[in-house]
């Protein structure tokens, strides 16, 4: 059982990093999506960028006790490796959200806070 929760929390990460690289190479968005309505284009990725990133955090915050204190050497090891992608998703995720904010003031001139609007 704990191995399958391992694995599952691995395969989370992964398809976070995932879908926030695919986010860099083709938008979520179309031009026109954009110019009709920011609400329901930016803002929604806005949202979900933060909720991403809050997640990793989290996950980061448990990870990295473990990841140099951990007692056995496997603990320690996974736990690196969870940290590690972590820390890749959320450069991606955050990567991801800066590009389409930069393609959304490209289009809208509407210009955004700090961190590409997300605080």
């Amino acid at each position: 059982m704990t191995r399958v929760l391992s694995y599952s929390l691995l395969a989370l990460l992964l398809l976070i990093a995932l879908q926030a690289a695919y986010g860099l190479v083709e938008s979520p968005y179309s031009d026109q999506d954009i110019a009709n309505s920011l609400v329901d284009t930016w803002e929604v990725h806005a949202w979900w960028t933060l909720a991403v990133l809050g997640f990793l955090a989290l996950v980061a915050f448990f990870a990295l006790p473990l990841a140099f204190m951990g007692h056995e050497k496997s603990t320690r090891q996974y736990a690196r490796r969870v940290l590690g992608l972590a820390v890749v998703a959320a450069i991606l995720a955050y990567s991801s959200h800066a590009a389409l904010t930069a393609r959304t003031t490209r289009l809208t001139g509407q210009t955004f806070g700090a961190f590409s609007g997300l605080f």
